[in-house]
């Protein structure tokens, strides 16, 4: 299995990937989804905000952007923010959704899996230096990672989609 594979377990089946449009998704949209994953995409100047995810967590290891699970009754865009928050100390103001991809769930092939990304902007000032993000306990690092820094990152297969997505 690759290394980037999000599969939990190789033996498990491979999931259908297919990218929905990009827009504003409500959870009313996708009655058929199994879960929702929404994470935001902060920029300080050319650097991107990521997150490296905690040994033994899924995808231990690798950079991520700040986001997290969908709660019940809660749409993409309030977890995105309040992922962001929570995860950081942040807060966003203007997201705007920039990606979103469906798949099948790794157990049960017959419903999807939504991970959408939102371009946000930090609410806080804008100084001569990144703002200083405080990382939960899902979290070892932080890096507000530079072009080179990203291509030498393990970073979470979504996020690599994402960022090839907004450099064309």
């Amino acid at each position: 299995m690759p290394a980037d594979d999000p599969r939990p377990d190789p033996d498990l089946p491979a999931v259908a990937e297919r990218r929905e449009p990009t827009g504003w998704s409500s959870r009313a949209d996708f009655p058929d989804a199994s879960g929702w994953i929404c994470n935001c995409l902060i920029r300080y100047r050319e650097r991107v905000l990521l997150l490296q995810r905690a040994p033994g967590s899924a995808m231990g290891g690798r950079w991520d952007l700040p986001g997290g699970k969908v709660d019940p009754g809660e749409e993409p865009v309030v977890a995105a923010l309040r992922e962001l928050t929570e995860e950081t100390g942040l807060t966003g103001k203007n997201p705007r959704e920039i990606d979103h991809w469906s798949n099948t769930d790794f157990k049960d092939p017959t419903r999807r899996f939504h991970t959408i990304t939102f371009a946000v902007e930090i609410a806080q000032e804008p100084g001569p230096t990144p703002p200083a993000v405080v990382i939960d306990e899902g979290h070892v690092d932080y890096i507000w990672a530079s072009p080179a820094d990203i291509s030498r990152l393990p970073l979470s297969h979504h996020v690599s989609r994402v960022l090839e997505s907004r450099s064309r």
